[in-house]
């Protein structure tokens, strides 16, 4: 040994100086050394003198050098590598700490919230190692170092380096294990020559197996038994060794360790988005020691704003991508009895009545009904209105209202399914009623069905399997046997109840609460593709679009047990989170072949510059209700600027006065009004317009600037320049006198021409937002003005640098292109704009009405751009 260091020693004594050997692994010794040329100690590892002996150097050299790639706060980085008088080495850094393996010795089995922080952070580096390429094949706690709070990986490919290089990949190689038989994956022990990513992740499995229960998966008298053991036996569940360990936790660590690699975590990344859900408090396991997330998330500061259009967004598209409707009003829709003739043949379920007096069996009802009406999609009945809106009409239903023509008239469905319940022994008795809304004739009635009254969701699935074949004939009479099965339901009736309070709570705009009653239903059964689903839903909503996304990716694992609607609603969440409009534009077709009262998208429509269609699918809903159900700052913008972009401006006049009428005291309704007026020449009304707008500003109800600043902006491209001139010179002239200093104060002075005051301020509202893409977009459009080209193009650049982060949807892109078309480079604005829309900007009367594009109109590359598609 004292010859091999000397020799060590000698052959490295230019680039290091070792002091001592501090381990020895099944591949490498170890030793402390000084980097000579960086001043710094490392840990220099010497691959076994038989080892080598069997490699190609160049090919060993070549394989490990991929890891040099590897920039992670969980992995331990590689410095250099080479061959130096027969010895093959590599070298990282020395951390001062101890291994997992030190620890596991000392404490046999760790706390849970640290084995989870720890399985979650070697997860993190193995999904950022894979999405390179590079896999461990060696992931074991000898390879898990521990430095203060850190856990970093190391090691990362140098057994598969070894097996590259000697062009074979046995389980050993002169006698050296290429992997760890405690936690190798069995396609590993079977010499497998496919190896992939997955047995990464069979080795976090069995690591974080140990760290919860003081043990590998399998212990044996030799190593071939144990290899043995991960092809045939299947371990003894988590939980059962550990009562302490949370269920979910256990069953997480559990799918890790399934024997064929398609039945684990597919990627690293869906197993991480799983231990960070069970990193919530939500979810039972709160980690005391957790490290921020490494990965990317949104760094902007205007993405909030995006984020709360897309919240509202949603509220107003998940009824219609589920089947869902506002609640009636007064008209038609809510009458208080009689047949409903505007009716389609779909179903809606009303929440089952409990007629025992018992409270604790009021959420069956619930339950009873969001299960059958999910069955009733899956099997491919009928459309069907879910239960998750139906529970709001039943809150808002008038008293001694008609319960099939209340629930049929808000709905548009034909066939009402009512039902109840009550305890008889140690059963639950169900029956339920369909009604024909049409004709108020009772045409079916099924029960009385006993299920258990201690397993609400097997009595939910004994009623749901009778019923299903009853609502089939319904439809068709001639229907003998419909195959109809009961399928994709939750592992517990606990995970059922979780998602519909959950539900409930999203219908009252809940979110905080929704998420975490969702997060425990996902906890429950980990494969809830529903839950999965609404939990990205909330997480959106709530502003971690990060989060959402990694959540979308798991669900799309479980595509198969989702309804037609939810799956619409999963394709078009994927969809808005990429940016992609053309995408979300053809899932949203999709909701009215599932809806044929309302269904429709009117929003990706308008977005993916298909006025036309953005129009038929909002006058659907228009036509349904007296009162449209969404957003006045939503629906109604989507309608009217739409209307607006084909031209048809009478129209679009006369639906700005119906929003105008219904919301008196938003001021966009006016803004929608101005808008139409500006187009059809109509000064006078403006200004009529103006006046009301300034009294209510008196009043401190409205923002007079911004008001302002938008009449501007939407009469100006329609050759209304001196009237928009006025506008803005009462916009300075109001911001002077009260000393207000605001961004459409800012946009005044610019669009009056004084240059030189927008400048200071719009440079002085940034340094308190640095990173506002709008105000960074309006400061170089004012250098480009004042012909500073050289600070227009800086700012362009920090735009661009901000649309290379995650989640920024062509914002960033399309204020270059503004930059672009002052600066007078309109073939460059408009590549620009075309790659904002791929990126994920939509198209709105903002690519018609921005100041800065007007040099643009007449242009043929800009107008063909423009066009309406459908």
């Amino acid at each position: 040994m004292s010859d091999v260091l000397e020799r060590l020693r000698a052959a490295l004594q230019d680039r290091y100086r070792i002091e001592d050997e501090i381990g020895q692994g099944g591949m490498a010794t170890v030793y402390r050394a000084i980097d000579l040329r960086h001043e710094r100690k490392v840990a220099l590892k010497v691959l076994r003198p038989e080892l080598a002996a069997t490699l190609e150097p160049e090919r060993f050299l070549q394989e490990v050098r991929v890891t040099a790639n590897l920039q992670h706060p969980h992995i331990l980085p590689l410095f250099d590598s080479g061959e130096a008088d027969g010895f093959l080495y590599y070298v990282m850094p020395l951390v001062d700490g101890e291994s997992l393996r030190e620890r596991l010795a000392r404490e046999r089995e760790l706390p849970v919230d640290e084995a989870l922080r720890i399985t979650r952070e070697v997860t993190d580096a193995l999904a950022a190692a894979h999405e390179l390429g590079v896999v461990h094949r060696d992931i074991k706690p000898d390879n898990v170092l521990l430095a203060g709070r850190h856990a970093v990986v190391t090691d990362f490919g140098v057994a598969k380096a070894v097996s590259e290089a000697t062009g074979r990949h046995q389980l050993t190689t002169a006698g050296v294990a290429l992997g760890t038989p405690a936690y190798m994956a069995p396609e590993q022990a079977a010499a497998d020559e496919h190896v992939d990513h997955r047995a990464d992740i069979y080795a976090v499995g069995a690591m974080a197996y140990e760290l919860l229960t003081g043990r590998p998966p399998f212990t044996g008298l030799s190593p071939q038994q144990v290899l043995a053991a991960h092809v045939t036996e299947t371990p003894q569940e988590v939980t059962e060794l550990r009562a302490a360990v949370p269920p979910s936790l256990g069953a997480v660590v559990m799918r890790c360790l399934e024997k064929k690699p398609a039945d684990r975590w597919q990627t690293a990344e869906l197993l991480l988005t799983q231990l960070e859900a069970l990193g919530t408090p939500s979810m039972g396991v709160t980690p005391t020691q957790a490290l921020p997330d490494s990965r990317p998330r949104p760094p902007l500061p205007w993405i909030a704003g995006a984020v709360a259009l897309v919240a509202i967004l949603i509220a107003g598209l998940w009824p219609l991508a589920r089947g869902d409707f506002a609640a009636p009003g007064d008209g038609a829709s809510g009458a208080a009895g009689g047949a409903v003739a505007d009716v389609e043949p779909g179903f809606v379920v009303v929440p089952f009545e409990n007629q025992s007096g018992v409270d604790s069996l009021d959420v069956f009802g619930a339950v009873m009904a969001d299960f059958l009406t999910s069955q009733v999609s899956r099997n491919g009945i009928a459309w069907v209105a879910p239960a998750s809106n139906v529970r709001d009409f039943a809150r808002e239903r008038p008293a001694g209202s008609d319960v099939v023509a209340y629930f049929s008239g808000g709905t548009g469905a034909r066939y009402v399914v009512t039902g109840s319940y009550f305890p008889q022994g140690s059963s639950l008795v169900i029956q339920a009623e369909v009604t024909d809304a049409a004709t108020s004739e009772l045409v079916a009635t099924v029960g009385p069905m006993e299920g258990p009254l201690h397993d609400f969701m097997e009595a939910a699935r004994t009623g749901t399997d009778q019923i299903l074949g009853v609502l089939a004939r319904v439809l068709d009479p001639g229907t003998v046997g419909f195959p109809a099965r009961v399928a994709g339901q939750p592992r517990s009736y606990a995970a059922y109840r979780d998602y519909v309070e959950g539900m409930e709570l999203f219908d009252q705009a809940e979110r905080a609460r929704a998420r975490d009653l969702v997060y425990q239903a996902v906890a429950a059964d980990s494969t809830f593709a529903e839950a999965l689903l609404m939990a990205a839903v909330l997480e959106w909503q709530l502003g971690d679009i990060a989060r959402a996304d990694s959540l979308i990716q798991v669900t799309e694992g479980y595509r198969a047990d989702l309804a037609p609607g939810d799956l619409v609603w999963l394709d078009w969440l994927q969809a808005w989170i990429e940016g992609d409009r053309e995408a979300a534009w053809r899932a949203g077709r999709r909701f009215s072949e599932l809806d044929p009262v309302t269904g429709g998208d009117e929003r990706g429509a308008r977005m993916a510059n298909r006025p036309r269609e953005a129009v038929d699918a909002a006058m659907r809903t228009y036509r349904r209700f007296a009162d449209p159900p969404i957003s006045v700052g939503y629906w109604w913008f989507d309608l009217l600027s739409s209307l607006h972009l084909l031209g048809e401006h009478d129209t679009e006049l006369e639906y700005a006065r119906d929003a105008r009428e219904k919301h008196p005291d938003d001021w966009r309704t006016l803004r929608y009004e101005i808008m139409a007026l500006g187009a059809l020449g109509r000064a006078d009304g403006i200004r009529e317009l103006i006046a009301v707008a300034e009294e209510r500003a008196v009043e401190g109800a409205w923002d007079f600037p911004t008001v302002l600043s938008q009449a501007d902006h939407d009469i100006r491209p329609h050759g209304q320049e001196a009237l928009a001139d006025s506008l803005s010179r009462l916009a300075v002239r109001w911001c002077d006198e009260r000393g207000e200093r605001t961004a459409p104060c800012a946009r005044a002075l610019y669009r009056t021409g004084e240059m030189e005051r927008a400048r200071t301020l719009f440079e002085e509202l940034l340094a308190e937002a640095p990173e506002d893409v709008t105000l960074l977009g309006w400061l170089g459009s004012t250098a480009a003005r004042q012909g500073d080209r050289d600070a227009a193009l800086t700012l362009s650049q920090r735009l661009a640098e901000i649309e290379a982060r995650p989640y920024t949807y062509g914002g960033a892109t399309g204020w270059r292109a503004a930059i672009a078309a002052e600066l007078g480079d309109r073939q460059g604005a408009v590549a620009l704009l075309e790659q904002a829309y791929r990126d994920g900007l939509s198209y709105s009367v903002t690519l018609r009405h921005r100041t800065q594009y007007l040099s643009l109109q007449g242009y043929p590359p800009y107008e063909r751009f423009m066009e309406p598609r459908g």
